[in-house]
């Protein structure tokens, strides 16, 4: 067992960033006339803020995005971000790395994400499987060191996903592909209102396939494939003039096959037991917005996440009778034919709430100030051929941080933006072997950056950002 503190420290950044680039990577589009650029807005800061103004290396990827490239999970989209890359082991990518920086796979250790993932403002960090990108109206991907915007699971970047809005206005959409390796997707979502007062999205996906596996042992072709289950709900209920209330539900249920590791190095596999990649998870969240304050909007978010998962695979690769005893060199029965399975079984809950304050529009120099806590349970059970009894281990984590940011404008073309996190952790760990420890660490996250508009386009700016990574426990069996 090792116990390791990360930062990510003191990275300085120059940059003439060009918002109509950044608008054409959004939209997928070209423009030959400045004055059409798109708009682009980034809603996972501290404040929606237009992308042209960010001082950070953000790809904003568009519902019309998705929809060109088919995606049907967000790793079909990573690859469409410079410097993001992805890692399975397992049937979807969920092990994400930017700038070279992110985990690849997990087992018995705990890991706190260096790469976190939110949907809705839901933490899904580590729980990529059921990532639909279905009714999808925006991703973006944070590049670089952003503890400072996203705490501890922000040390080399975050993936904000936003679903697409409820409204006043009626709407349906309908998707249905079909393709070879008998694979099918279909979606239905629609919206609109109830009221005069509230509004509603609801939206259902499936995405369903046999792979491109041949399992030849047991002469199936479904082994490793996909089954995908994904609904959404939200309802906007306007309670006042100066009072909203946003309510987000998520349901995922994912039971994909798991059977990938060939002696050929082909497309076809021996193992006489391929086993699972599954998700069961419910989430809600809730977010309030008061403007009746005269100083100072008012923002209570709170999200409540329970999750079931269960990952394993045939670690010998083969079938029993595939390297069976030599009774030539071997008649006494020395050797002894390896078989072996490892399953993973987690149970998983979240629970966050994030009180925030900020200037109201009319300010030019905007600030923002919250308090945020959440809190982490996650038990697994390991249940491994080889051991003489399952491996169960416990970790409890509870975070709390300080935040805030300010903005002070220079002049029409300038101004400074500094933003600071204080965050505090505290983490308890048991298992089956007997170790048992308790951690209590604070770290901090910061952003200084300054920023001068050139031209109606394009905008230099300087920053200087330190990010940071909780403790780990790394205790294997």
């Amino acid at each position: 067992m090792n116990f390791s503190k990360k930062s990510l420290a003191s990275l300085i950044s120059v940059v003439l960033a060009s918002s109509q680039v950044f608008a054409q990577e959004a939209s997928g589009q070209k423009y030959a006339d400045t004055q059409e650029v798109e708009k682009i807005t980034v809603h996972g800061a501290l404040t929606s803020t237009p992308l042209s103004e960010m001082a950070a290396s953000i790809s904003v990827l568009s519902e019309q995005v998705i929809e060109q490239r088919q995606a049907q999970h967000i790793e079909e989209l990573l690859n469409r971000a410079a410097n993001v890359n992805f890692a399975s082991g397992a049937s979807r990518g969920r092990f994400v790395q930017i700038r070279g920086i992110g985990e690849r796979s997990q087992f018995t250790d705990p890991v706190n994400p260096s790469v976190g993932y939110l949907v809705d403002g839901i933490n899904y960090s580590g729980l990529m499987a059921g990532a639909s990108t279905f009714d999808v109206q925006q991703v973006e991907i944070f590049k670089g060191p952003n503890s400072a915007r996203f705490g501890a699971d922000g040390l080399a970047g975050m993936i904000n996903v936003i679903t697409t809005e409820a409204s006043d206005a009626p709407s349906i959409n309908a998707q249905f592909g079909v393709a070879n390796y008998n694979s099918w997707n279909v979606g239905v979502a629609a919206g609109g209102a109830i009221s005069d007062a509230t509004d509603y999205r609801l939206s259902v996906h499936k995405n369903k396939s046999d792979g491109f596996i041949d399992n030849t042992f047991l002469g199936r072709d479904d082994t490793n494939g996909i089954d995908e289950l994904t609904a959404r709900a939200k309802l906007n209920w306007q309670v006042s003039d100066n009072l909203s209330i946003k309510t987000v539900l998520h349901l995922i249920d994912v039971d994909n096959g798991y059977d990938t590791f060939s002696i050929a190095r082909d497309r076809t596999t021996l193992s006489d037991e391929p086993v699972v990649d599954s998700q069961e998870s419910e989430a809600l969240g809730v977010t309030a917005d008061y403007q009746g304050l005269e100083w100072a909007n008012l923002q209570i978010q709170a999200s409540a996440m329970q999750a079931d998962l269960v990952y394993g695979y045939d670690e010998d690769w083969t079938f029993v009778g595939y390297a069976p005893q030599d009774t030539v060199n071997d008649p006494d029965g020395w050797y002894v034919e390896y078989s072996s399975t490892d399953y993973y079984f987690r149970e998983r809950e979240d629970s966050s709430v994030q009180i925030k304050l900020s200037s109201k529009d009319s300010v030019d120099n905007d600030w923002v100030v919250g308090l945020y806590y959440s809190k982490e349970d996650e038990d697994l059970q390991r249940e491994y051929t080889w051991l003489s009894s399952p491996f169960l281990s416990s970790v409890n984590r509870k975070n709390y941080a300080l935040f805030g940011q300010y903005k002070h404008v220079l002049s029409d073309t300038q101004w400074l933006t500094s933003s600071l996190r204080l965050a505090s952790q505290e983490l308890s760990y048991v298992d089956s072997n007997s170790l048992d420890r308790n951690l209590d660490h604070d770290d901090w996250g910061a952003e200084l950056s300054y920023h001068q508009n050139v031209g109606d386009t394009s905008m230099l700016y300087l920053s200087l950002v330190r990010s940071y990574k909780m403790g780990e426990l790394t205790a294997r069996p």
